[in-house]
């Protein structure tokens, strides 16, 4: 969302404008309450065109709205499930609205494989997307692993999927503004402002490598995730990097 902001408002970027904090003041997720219990939704539908907002909802949530209207731009942000589900532990124990999770990572696991996470099975989650997606026009898929290899093709991608011819020095400046490193000492970007985040059990931008997942799945729960990918993304030809 940080690049999609930079690449709509280039302009700012290179006046060196300050950026906003994006989490609070820009980018609403369609199905959070807001203060004064305000959906997110409705405040994406008060907002000028074009309009961005971001889900973490199944796809049965958004099918038939985008069936009905083919021109809405959609970008799929996908990672490899075994990061994914390491990094999602560490958000609940951080995240007050999830509890402060206290449990172990095979705890967490747990609770994977009783589908008890919020937002549904990782696994059917992201297969359902991306099959929907990926012969859809108006649709983008990125990986994170490839964006961490080349973080400038992915942007150049992204620039071109939203019409945005801008000068090769204007990427560069989004490049270096949207590094791991460079965005976790941002704090307009790194979430720190959020009161429901404790920081002391983790940062919202912890790590952002690929292949921590090592030093917490056992031999037992990387067999069960590598049986799952065999069956759900490997139809589909999606293919992760794991190290």
């Amino acid at each position: 969302m940080t690049i999609m902001y930079l690449i709509n408002n280039a302009e700012k970027l290179e006046a060196g404008e300050e950026i906003p904090r994006l989490g609070l003041e820009v980018f609403r997720f369609m199905e959070f309450i807001y203060p004064d219990d305000v959906l997110g939704a409705e405040l994406v539908e008060k907002l000028p065109p074009p309009r961005v907002m971001k889900t973490h909802l199944p796809l049965k949530f958004y099918k038939m709205q985008l069936d009905a209207y083919p021109a809405t731009k959609v970008v799929q942000i996908t990672r490899n499930p075994k990061d994914t589900l390491v990094s999602f532990y560490h958000f609940y124990r951080m995240n007050k609205g999830l509890g402060h999770f206290k449990g172990t990572f095979s705890d967490f696991f747990a609770m994977f494989e009783r589908k008890e996470l919020v937002f549904g099975d990782l696994f059917e989650h992201t297969a359902e997307w991306y099959n929907y997606l990926k012969d859809r026009d108006n649709s983008l898929i990125l990986v994170y692993e490839d964006m961490k290899r080349d973080l400038k093709v992915n942007i150049v991608k992204i620039c071109k999927f939203l019409g945005r011819d801008l000068p090769e020095h204007v990427i560069d400046l989004i490049v270096t503004k949207t590094t791991f490193d460079n965005m976790s000492k941002d704090k307009a970007l790194n979430q720190s402002y959020h009161e429901h985040f404790d920081k002391t059990k983790s940062t919202f931008l912890r790590k952002g490598q690929v292949g921590d997942w090592v030093e917490y799945f056992n031999d037992e729960e990387s067999k069960i995730f590598d049986q799952k990918s065999k069956e759900f993304f490997e139809p589909l030809g999606l293919n992760y990097e794991y190290q």
